[in-house]
């Protein structure tokens, strides 16, 4: 019983710490898609970037993807 409840915790441990990657993405004018402008290394970096650059580049959009 103890391994089976070892295996389980380690299993959803590994699942819990997923990384994730935060792009930032230009929207088109015509509002057809986005183009790639900027990998955040966290959340905060992403979100400074287009607060930054939103006055300058227009409309941006985060895209968190997994890694």
């Amino acid at each position: 019983m103890k391994k089976t409840l070892l295996t389980l915790l380690i299993v959803c441990a590994g699942c819990s710490s997923t990384n994730y990657n935060y792009e930032v993405h230009l929207k088109y004018d015509d509002g057809e898609g986005t183009m790639h402008l900027y990998n955040g290394a966290d959340y905060a970096d992403a979100m400074s970037y287009i607060k930054e650059y939103e006055k300058s580049h227009g409309d941006m959009v985060l895209i968190k993807t997994e890694k």
